[in-house]
């Protein structure tokens, strides 16, 4: 039977061209399985003429049809294909296409399928300007069924709720889920998309990108797993968009920050992300089970192995058994090559691209203390190395080779549980066991296991005179060689501890007590902390407080002091008053580091909502002061003005419009000089739920300083880079089996200007 279409099969793309597509519902048998899919000519039999003479040839044109059955269940196919053209300025054209299919359905009585196939290979990466990005070439096939559930392709697999191991992978495996006595027991095995990084930057005065994304060994231009990061600015979590707070380019592992959020030089920015790994492929396996215990208390045991994987490298079986001697070992880099770029010429190889001698060669060059070449830059933006007897103190030295890691891997055991004692109180404990091993072809003396345990009661709900008593304590310990998957701590730990997270121990142990008091209106937590690490001693005093009532719209208020060998005191508060349709704001920001720097922060506005419409206008004023050694006090060296515009209008037919302005000014306290940035954005929407037309209209300028870059390009061997050398086209083009990689090199030096750019979509 065909289904007629209906509009949540309709895909389309900006300026469509051609969309065909198809949907179609057929029933399947649980005796028949498997089923025959195929052209209807395949059901026919083969025609004999001699036999068809002596018989009646009617019956071989009979086509067989079967008798509907009672137990045959419905199975949905739809899907469309389709080509688009996206067109831009300055001759910003690109052609999209591809495929998107989904099937679902009953196989039994209770057990479903459903399925997904998008295959979307233009272009390469997604675009990373959109909260709602569908990934590239996606396949699963789901079955569920009370007792069990299958998930088979493209999966993810991520661990929230214990804050000493918060991970998130995206892999290409296997889920299984088994369901009995209020137990749930789950293995995944599959390959990672990428290798995990997290990284901690300080923002710059105006600039609102890029902010680039590294590799683990620091290089920037990497390749980053679609949908894989998560951004935090201040400890805020941001959502991606042109019309949101950031973009990312996944191709070069680039992140902007959007008019939203205009970035100051001590704007703390937290990035997690998966970039693509050139030397090994990533296995991961994790099995466990959890469930509830009793009183509603409930437990979970886990278990996680991600190993590099050893049989997927580029080494030959005598350089893999190199690494039973070292984690790090060098590898022939020189290869004969007639569009190399290296001469040889008295043992020595000399960077002539030009040259018309006839033996040529590619040359890998890497960090060696005794090495006899040193690095440089061609001006043609390419990296190579030159021959130097002369050793100057604090340069680094090269020579011929590639240097190779051994691959690593990583085993954890994971135990956690919440025990409710009464209805309203309960233990918790989190309990992690790690080991690494630094080299997977070496399994002796190369492992380096920790651990890290949370152990809490919580009593909430004690009633006394119309109030609501409860408290909490906390111990939680981490040992020197802990490692987890992902975070084991929270994203703003650093900021709130006043901790460099270049020279911050992962050794730590922190204790914990808090009280929490609410009524009707108002809830204030207080909460005392100690801290004890191998480098750091400190404690800390929070209080927090919310507030509602006729006069408070909503009130919020934070204060953070920590005692050590620097005192640091940090608030922030936010108050918006008056319940009606105008409602007055106050902002206020402050930090201050003994002997260190100071900043007060205010800003003060009006908020106005009616029907549709809300427009919120804010004036600010922001005065910084840094310690100076000579007088032994604080001296002002910036004071800055600011203004914050934000108005939407949402309709609810689809349509919505958003305009938001940031500007600030700022004078140097020291010479007078004065400068200044801000951005603005105007935002077109329509969406609506039963209708498949989107509509993204978006128009940013932006008055910001911006720093100047270069990008080298280096090359680490056949193979092992994301680029390659067109000598046709005299520049270097993207191959995923290239020689060469890319680097950003920051220049130190900034322009001020204005970017201005737009962007429209209809889909």
């Amino acid at each position: 039977m065909i289904r007629p279409f209906s509009k949540n099969n309709f895909i389309a793309a900006c300026f469509v061209l051609l969309i065909p597509c198809f949907s179609q519902e057929i029933a399947i048998s649980d005796t028949t399985l498997p089923f025959k899919v195929g052209p209807l000519i395949n059901q026919l039999p083969s025609l004999d003429s001699l036999e068809a003479v002596s018989n009646d040839s009617t019956k071989y044109l009979s086509i067989p049809s079967k008798e509907n059955d009672s137990n045959q269940y419905p199975l949905n196919a739809s899907g469309s294909f389709f080509r688009g053209l996206e067109l831009g300025g300055n001759g910003n054209n690109t052609l999209n296409g591809g495929l998107r299919m989904q099937i679902a359905g009953k196989i039994s009585d209770e057990t479903f399928i459903s399925g997904v196939v998008t295959d979307e290979t233009l272009p390469i990466q997604p675009d990373g300007s959109t909260a709602d990005l569908d990934e590239l070439d996606k396949v699963f096939i789901q079955i569920d069924n009370p007792k069990f559930s299958i998930v088979a392709g493209d999966i993810e697999t991520h661990e929230k709720h214990v804050s000493i191991n918060t991970f998130e992978r995206k892999l290409i495996g296997l889920d299984n889920k088994i369901e009995f006595n209020d137990r749930v027991i789950r293995s995944v095995i599959g390959q990672s998309k990428g290798t995990y990084q997290r990284i901690e930057i300080k923002g710059q005065d105006g600039n609102q990108g890029p902010y680039y994304l590294t590799t683990v060994d620091g290089l920037s231009n990497t390749v980053v797993s679609s949908g894989s990061e998560k951004v935090w600015l201040n400890g805020v979590l941001l959502k991606r968009g042109e019309d949101l707070d950031y973009t990312i380019d996944y191709s070069k592992g680039e992140v902007y920050f959007t008019s939203k959020n205009l970035i100051y030089f001590d704007s703390d920015i937290d990035i997690e992300y998966l970039y693509r790994q050139t030397n090994f492929a990533t296995n991961y396996l994790e099995t466990g089970i959890e469930g509830s215990i009793f009183n509603d208390s409930d437990f979970q045991l886990r278990y996680i192995r991600e190993n590099q994987n050893i049989h997927s490298s580029f080494l030959n079986e005598a350089q893999k058994n190199q690494f039973n001697q070292s984690n790090e070992i060098t590898i022939e880099g020189i290869y004969e090559d007639s569009l190399g770029s290296y001469i040889l010429e008295n043992g020595i190889y000399i960077f002539a691209q030009q040259s018309e001698n006839a033996q040529r060669y590619s040359v890998v060059f890497s960090p060696d203390k005794n090495g006899n070449y040193i690095r440089k830059v061609s001006d043609k933006n390419r990296i190579f190395y030159e021959y130097s007897n002369e050793i100057q103190l604090g340069e680094q030295r090269f020579a011929p080779g590639q240097t190779v890691s051994a691959p690593i891997g990583k085993n954890i055991l994971q135990f956690n549980s919440r025990i409710n004692t009464t209805n309203s109180s309960s233990f918790i404990l989190e309990s992690v066991l790690s080991m690494k091993n630094n080299n997977l072809y070496n399994r002796e003396n190369n492992h380096a296991s920790g651990s890290a345990f949370r152990l809490g009661y919580i009593q909430d709900n004690i009633s006394f005179r119309g109030l609501n008593l409860g408290f909490d304590v906390e111990h939680l310990v981490n040992s020197k060689n802990f490692n987890s998957l992902g975070r084991d701590r929270a994203v703003d730990f650093n900021e709130t501890w006043d901790i460099d997270p270049l020279t911050g121990a992962s050794e730590i142990a922190i204790s914990k007590l808090g009280a929490e008091l609410k009524s009707d209106h108002t809830q204030i937590e207080f909460d005392l902390f100690d801290l004890k690490g191998s480098n750091d001693k400190k404690s800390r005093n929070e209080i927090k407080l919310k507030h509602k009532s006729s006069f408070v719209k909503k009130g919020n208020f934070r204060y953070n002091r920590i005692n050590g060998l620097q005192k640091f005191d940090q608030l922030n508060s936010k108050f918006v008053f008056l319940s009606g349709a105008i409602n007055p704001f106050v902002n206020v920001r402050h930090e201050h580091r003994n002997e260190g720097y100071r900043f007060d922060d205010v800003l003060t506005g009006v908020g106005v909502t009616k029907n549709k419409r809300s427009l919120s206008f804010g004036i600010g004023k922001r005065n910084d002061w840094d310690y100076n050694d000579d007088r032994q006090a604080m001296s002002l060296t910036k004071n800055s003005e600011f203004i914050e515009l934000d108005y939407k209008f949402f309709d609810p037919k689809g349509w919505r419009h958003e305009i938001v302005v940031r500007s600030r000014t700022q004078t140097n306290s020291l010479n007078k000089e004065s400068s200044s940035f801000g951005s603005g954005r105007l935002a077109i929407n329509y969406r609506k739920k039963m209708s498949p037309l989107r509509i993204n209209s978006i128009f940013n300028i932006q008055n910001s300083v911006k720093e100047y870059a270069s990008v080298i390009y280096d090359s680490v061997g056949i193979g092992r880079g994301n680029f390659r050398y067109d000598t046709i086209l005299n520049e270097y083009i993207r191959d995923d089996n290239g020689s060469f990689i890319a680097n950003t090199i920051l220049l130190g030096s900034y322009k001020a200007g204005k970017n201005i750019n737009s962007i429209s979509r209809m889909t």
